[in-house]
């Protein structure tokens, strides 16, 4: 016996689903890079080792997402201020990154974008009078909403290059070197903002021209002589565009790549952490502009260890020794020296006196933490009683203001391993870019081919009757309404060519940039003669197709179904009279929503984001607006080209290979 259809379909619907699943899992898993053979880090498993003095240590804050506007939240200024001049006085770091969109240049209305010029003016005013740039070596960068209509790096509007710290002397990528008598540390800040830089909402994913690529590639040669090396950015590595071997590959040797602009996703992720195939970490960090967080990391024996921070909350708490588990790096630092260690280290800031820090591994209590300098508290161990497996440490600090503060985490010494959770690790190791265009072509074939299938083959579809009754009836009248929708040329040819120009059209032309007129499609922005690959755009695509195609689909072949029955059509006639507001209510209430949407997403969409000439030439949100008028009045008003009775589709004779079917 042959196998049926179905039965291939199923087949077919299994494969495409496992080589998903394995796709998914092989960009997601971690393979670190062996360092067997790398000189360099062998050297780094010798002595000095963790112990009492106040020594090989250091430690450094990253901020992001300030968002400084002139319309929105002013307590961003002051509280941004107020960190400066108490929390960082107090941690005295020696580097601070700020990782991007330090100024949140956006008009009144959410949605336009341009630069002001106070904006940054006010971010210069509260580095520069809080005194922080003599206290610490103030690392910022770039991010996507300090190049909004930015056209070039030279440009009077790159207000980046004037007001910050680093603009004076580096307009995109930079490396810094921190020397220490013990080692020298690199660090390296990514500026991803594609030049030139559109307005929103088409400027969210980053993009490393090829010379930005090879700049990079020189600051990673220069910073391999350096004990540790930290990347900083503020797009996360999943929304960058690089060229080949990618942005990933430059970072491999590094032990951290530190980014923002993800804000964890409104706060479901508040823990966006993972750890890349080539071992290393990558961290987002939460935003200043709502949550005033910031980052505390500590660099001990050259051993990474970090804890984000809430600002105002005391005390600060971070075991540099032994490190956590979850991020530990053993081909990326020489995590062999905590099992040679003498002393367990652990690190307390607080703006208040510190009454003790007690220490217990495994719920067994150690001892007291003695102060050996500066925030350091160490107490001696034997790291030999906790060799294999996984072990839990206990730190508890009690300070005169802020009262008793516990923390607890897991530590090894054997290199055993723990699991980031599936979401972090879906959202920074996938290629987003990638995934947008995943989700865009799919829905883009799912939401038309069966109508292109029931248009060319002219097959009626039946349900089969194995299904139960009340499903047997929902979907074959579904099956009915797009048999008819593809029956009526008035109707299915439009949707066609219109479902076909989203693919390959101009969505918009307009003022992508001040400065310069620009093209949208679904695979970039052509500005200025260069096309920006903007991924976003496949995103954007995406919901168009899911929230309007879609739902205009469904609603006109119902409104061709009630047209090619007789039963309605009387039924109407009759309540005319007396119940047309009602009836018209009944009847159009889910048109007339999907138009007023529509309507709305073209104003705020495009209208208020690239003004009026892509308001006008916008044929994606504009002109499908009068496309859904017209196919709107066609399916209601115009003549059926079949009629639906006695549960049967009868189409007259002039439609060719189309016979009547029951329903």
């Amino acid at each position: 016996m042959g196998i049926s259809i179905r039965c291939c379909i199923a087949i077919t619907i299994i494969l495409i689903i496992c080589t998903f699943i394995t796709y998914l899992c092989d960009e997601i898993s971690v393979t670190p890079q062996s360092s067997a053979g790398d000189p360099g880090r062998q050297a780094k498993k010798t002595p000095p080792v963790p112990d009492d003095s106040y020594d090989n240590l250091f430690w450094f804050v990253q901020i992001t997402d300030l968002h400084i506007s002139r319309f929105y939240d002013p307590r961003r200024k002051k509280l941004l201020k107020d960190f400066c001049q108490k929390d960082l006085a107090l941690i005295s770091p020696d580097v601070t990154l700020v990782t991007g969109d330090l100024t949140d240049a956006k008009h009144a209305n959410n949605q336009g974008s341009e630069q002001y010029i106070d904006e940054w003016q006010d971010y210069n005013r509260i580095i520069t009078e809080s005194g922080i740039l003599n206290k610490t070596v103030w690392l910022d960068i770039r991010g996507n909403h300090d190049a909004f209509n930015v056209p070039y790096l030279n440009s009077d509007l790159n207000y980046f290059k004037k007001f910050s710290h680093q603009g004076k002397k580096h307009l995109s990528s930079y490396h810094y070197t921190h020397k220490k008598k013990f080692g020298r540390y690199s660090f390296i800040g990514v500026d991803a903002c594609p030049v030139p830089g559109p307005k929103r909402p088409f400027n969210f994913f980053g993009m490393v021209s090829a010379n930005e690529f090879e700049s990079l590639t020189n600051y990673k040669l220069a910073a391999d002589a350096s004990n540790v090396t930290i990347w900083f950015g503020h797009y996360p590595t999943s929304v960058i565009h690089s060229p080949a071997p990618g942005i990933r590959h430059l970072m491999r040797d590094s032990s951290a790549y530190l980014c923002g602009h993800l804000h964890t996703l409104g706060g479901l992720v508040p823990n966006m952490y993972a750890k890349q195939k080539s071992g290393n970490l990558e961290l987002e960090l939460g935003d200043w502009k709502d949550n005033r967080m910031f980052r505390l990391l500590v660099i001990d024996h050259d051993l990474l260890s970090f804890v984000d921070q809430k600002m105002g909350t005391w005390p600060i708490i971070i075991v540099s020794n032994p490190k956590h588990a979850l991020y530990s790096m053993p081909s990326h630092e020489p995590v062999g020296r905590m099992l040679h260690s003498t002393h367990i280290r652990v690190l307390v800031f607080s703006p208040a006196h510190i009454e003790y820090v007690h220490i217990s591994i495994d719920s067994v209590f150690l001892g007291e933490g003695k102060r050996s300098g500066g925030p350091l508290y160490t107490l001696r161990w034997d790291p030999q009683s906790y060799a294999s497996g996984i072990h839990q440490i206990t730190i508890s600090v009690k300070d005169e203001k802020h009262g008793l503060h516990i923390i607890s985490q897991p530590f090894s010494l054997d290199n055993t391993s723990l699991s980031f959770s599936l979401f972090p690790r879906l959202i920074l190791m996938w290629n987003m870019s990638t995934l947008c265009q995943l989700l865009f072509w799919s829905i883009w074939l799912f939401s038309f081919l069966p109508l292109v299938i029931l248009r060319f083959l002219h097959i009626p579809i039946l349900v089969p009757s194995e299904f139960s009754g009340c499903l047997v009836n929902f979907l074959q009248n579904w099956m009915n309404r797009f048999y008819l929708l593809t029956a009526t040329n008035r109707i299915f040819w439009p949707l066609a060519v219109f479902h076909v120009y989203i693919a390959v059209g101009p969505w918009f032309i307009g003022r992508v940039l001040d400065e310069f007129i620009g093209v949208c499609f679904v695979f970039g922005l052509y500005v200025d003669g260069q096309l920006l690959p903007s991924h976003s755009t496949y995103a954007y695509g995406f919901l168009f197709i899911l929230f309007f195609n879609i739902p205009l689909i469904l609603l006109l072949g119902m409104y061709l179904e009630r047209a090619a029955t007789p039963t309605h059509d009387s039924t109407r006639t009759r309540c005319a009279s007396k119940y047309a507001p009602h009836r018209l209510l009944i009847d159009h209430w889910a048109m007339t929503l999907l138009l007023i949407i529509q309507c709305y997403c073209a104003v705020t969409g495009f209208y208020w984001a690239y003004g009026t000439m892509a308001f006008l030439l916008g044929p994606l949100k504009t002109w499908s607006v009068i496309l859904q008028l017209t196919l709107w009045f066609l399916a209601a008003r115009g003549k059926p080209v079949a009629t639906v009775s006695n549960g049967l589709i009868i189409i007259p004779a002039p439609v060719s290979g189309r016979t009547s079917r029951p329903s």
